[in-house]
């Protein structure tokens, strides 16, 4: 099951605001993998533009881990596939060690990383 839509974040009267795509999962791969392909009709790299993902543990439905991406290192760590029509993001729930690891975010903390990216 996947689930997708977009955030508009703003910090109250600043209008200067982060625009969030999440993608979710509650099941991994058979080698334990998030994997979820993200199409190029939807993506375009911007600095205020970030891509939340999101594993739930599909026995409890709690999320599990999360990923918090700027679209523009989105861009550069991720692989085209499907002849460039998307773009695949594969990673290790688990893992500190994989190439997404340094954008994992405590569930707890999401809100207040989400409002730290805001522009000043």
């Amino acid at each position: 099951m996947m689930t997708e839509f977009d955030i508009i974040v703003n910090l109250k009267r600043a209008f200067r605001s982060v625009y969030v795509q999440v993608k979710s999962r509650f099941i991994l791969n058979k080698n334990k993998h998030f994997v979820q392909n993200v199409g190029l009709h939807t993506f375009k790299s911007h600095p205020s533009f970030y891509i939340i993902f999101m594993y739930f543990t599909p026995d409890d439905l709690e999320v599990a881990t999360v990923w918090l991406i700027p679209s523009e290192k989105f861009e550069e760590l991720a692989y085209p596939i499907s002849e460039g029509k998307s773009y695949r993001f594969s990673a290790n729930p688990k893992s500190e060690i994989d190439k997404w690891a340094q954008f994992k975010v405590n569930k707890a903390s999401l809100g207040e990383e989400l409002l730290r990216i805001c522009p000043n």
